[in-house]
């Protein structure tokens, strides 16, 4: 696991380091999970939050399919009925797999919508994304689908990355692969985590890090 931290002024203004309460899941198939029975990342996640803290709740409001619009019009909504105090928002892959051409703008446009809405109707909750693992490799796809199809999925990634650096959201590098750091901007602060592979206990680790890092920090400047 690799983490750096550069300052966590922007993330969360209100974070004041006590134990977080009530945690919303939100995103699509990687976050809803598959198969009866499977354990999914956020559960995880959960177990490690929930740990001494008997108040804690968790909701899951992802579901299969999801696109970023999908989730700004059907989860955020769910997610700012429960009141979290932190929220993981993983999407975007099915804005590249379901239309013939991905529009990265009005992706990267949903993104900052679903961000804006939930400081507002959520003032002080924690909100962290995630890149987007690129498996494309792994799909029986001729050359030339499998070349564009990893060049969109890389893309998309960058997206989310630029926005979570202008928004001053921390995320999560999601990757097959053992992780390369990605470029950090001090002109952007946040936290960056990349988890080693997609397996659920990783996943939930590397989230589990980036919110104790930001306690961490919020307690050190209070």
């Amino acid at each position: 696991m690799t983490a750096a931290v550069l300052t966590a002024d922007a993330i969360a203004p209100d974070l004041d380091g006590a134990a977080i309460s009530r945690y919303a899941a939100l995103g699509d198939s990687f976050t809803a999970g598959a198969g009866a029975g499977r354990r999914r990342w956020t559960d995880g996640l959960a177990a490690r939050l929930g740990t001494g803290n008997p108040g804690f709740a968790h909701r899951n409001f992802a579901q299969a399919g999801a696109t970023s619009g999908d989730v700004l019009a059907l989860q955020v909504p769910q997610t700012l009925e429960f009141g979290p105090e932190l929220v993981t928002v993983v999407c975007g892959i099915n804005d590249v797999l379901l239309p013939a051409h991905p529009d990265f703008g009005r992706y990267a446009a949903r993104l900052k919508e679903i961000v804006l809405a939930l400081r507002k109707g959520a003032p002080g909750a924690l909100i962290v994304t995630a890149t987007c693992p690129n498996l494309a490799s792994r799909l029986p796809l001729t050359e030339r689908v499998l070349e564009r199809l990893m060049k969109e999925i890389d893309l998309l990634n960058e997206v989310t990355r630029s926005l979570a650096g202008r928004l001053d959201v921390p995320y999560v590098e999601l990757t097959a692969e053992i992780p390369r750091p990605s470029p950090r901007s001090s002109e952007h602060p946040r936290v960056f985590c990349a988890a080693r592979g997609t397996e659920a206990e990783s996943v939930a680790e590397a989230f589990g890090e980036v919110v104790e890092t930001v306690h961490a920090t919020a307690l050190a400047g209070a």
